[in-house]
């Protein structure tokens, strides 16, 4: 768990001209809504998500029975429901995590693990979709503690974490929502979004359009590279062991 921690590199992919108002401090964040009404209007398909913030689930049976006489008034076949829990408001800020799932091989050396990393030739033609940049974050630690000094400073309550991915028609996802088992504003169906390994930040507050959350420059923890070269290139990272 703890090298697969470490191992986990967030990017953002965009237009060059937004990255580098993000290094200098500058994090938009939209509502999930937005990607909603994307998918609504057919445009973008690889950002946009009807079911964002939703959990879409059949439900078997309805029984409604009357407490008194225990007598059943009224009784529902099997139906389709989608749930919401009201987080379409809420900003996110979306990134990419570069992570074990992109690890080819594992090689050790004495105290030392080394592994070969490349995006899959799918993530390479979908996340061109995204811009011509790419900003990697070098210091991912300090990334995330001035992203949460700037919520604090704005008293606002924000979440983050990676995207879990499920099969659309299961019916696990939708009753692990009701359970509390999974976070529906971190839950994206795996067949359209897994190979964007998205990893987010959620802002506890209601917006109709744009949030905008200024974390500082960030230009000494972030580097910032054409797309096409990032994406074609193979990685190779080395963790040493300590006792």
């Amino acid at each position: 768990m703890i090298v697969q921690e470490a191992l986990v590199i967030l990017m953002k992919f965009q237009n060059r001209d937004k990255l580098v108002m993000l290094q200098n401090g500058i994090m938009y964040m939209k509502p999930l809504q937005y990607y909603i009404d994307l998918e609504k209007k057919s445009l973008k398909k690889f950002v946009a998500d009807e079911l964002e913030a939703k959990a879409k689930g059949v439900l078997i049976n309805l029984k409604i029975i009357d407490n008194e006489s225990n007598e059943i008034f009224l009784e529902s076949p099997i139906a389709q429901t989608t749930l919401s829990l009201g987080y379409e408001k809420k900003p996110v800020f979306c990134m990419f995590s570069f992570d074990m799932r992109n690890c080819s091989k594992e090689i050790v050396h004495g105290d030392k693990l080394e592994y070969k990393m490349a995006f899959t030739e799918k993530q390479k033609e979908e996340l061109k979709e995204f811009g011509d940049s790419v900003l990697v974050i070098k210091d991912k630690v300090e990334f995330v503690n001035r992203v949460k000094i700037a919520f604090e400073k704005r008293n606002i309550l924000f979440e983050r974490g990676p995207i879990s991915y499920y099969e659309e028609d299961s019916t696990f996802h939708f009753t692990n929502v009701i359970k509390g088992v999974n976070h529906i504003a971190f839950s994206k169906r795996e067949e359209y979004f897994s190979l964007q390994q998205e990893y987010r930040f959620l802002a506890d507050i209601k917006v109709q359009k744009e949030f905008i959350l200024d974390i500082g420059n960030i230009e000494d923890i972030t580097s910032l590279y054409l797309i096409e070269d990032f994406l074609e290139n193979e990685y190779k990272a080395i963790l040493t062991l300590t006792d």
